[in-house]
């Protein structure tokens, strides 16, 4: 059975002893789910970083949360106050896996029903949100 192994690196308050294993199925288990876990998400973004999966990791939290500190890896920006009008975005990505993520999963929840009802066919709401992220975060513009 193949292994992949979580490489990411961790935060200086984090037990190194955290790397995780997942096999090909349990990833894609985690991909077709309605829901993940923040803490998988680290590792989800390693093998993204290596090509071995694909997804896209979109920030539904407002401007001044992003600035301030954001996870490392977002691909898109798209606040919840103007979610309608920048959703257009990712038109052309109905077919595609996206990762909703906001402070603590709510914002992202919402965000989701509402893709979910324009035929948004794979998208998935980060649980716990950045809040329980355990993953490397980013700060600035």
């Amino acid at each position: 059975m193949e292994f992949i192994k979580n490489l990411f690196n961790p935060k200086k308050n984090q037990n190194s002893d955290s790397i995780k294993a997942y096999t090909t199925e349990d990833i894609k288990s985690l991909l077709s789910k309605d829901k993940l876990d923040a803490s998988n998400l680290p590792t989800l973004l390693e093998m993204r970083s290596r090509k071995e999966i694909d997804f896209i990791l979109v920030d539904v939290r407002e401007v001044g949360e992003y600035n301030s500190c954001r996870i490392d890896g977002v691909d898109h920006h798209i606040p919840t106050s103007s979610f309608y009008k920048k959703i257009t975005t990712l038109e052309n990505k109905k077919n595609s896996t996206i990762i909703l993520q906001c402070h603590s999963g709510g914002r992202s929840l919402q965000c989701q029903k509402i893709m979910q009802s324009m035929n948004y066919t794979k998208v998935i709401n980060l649980s716990g949100g950045i809040s329980k992220f355990n993953g490397e975060t980013i700060s600035g513009e």
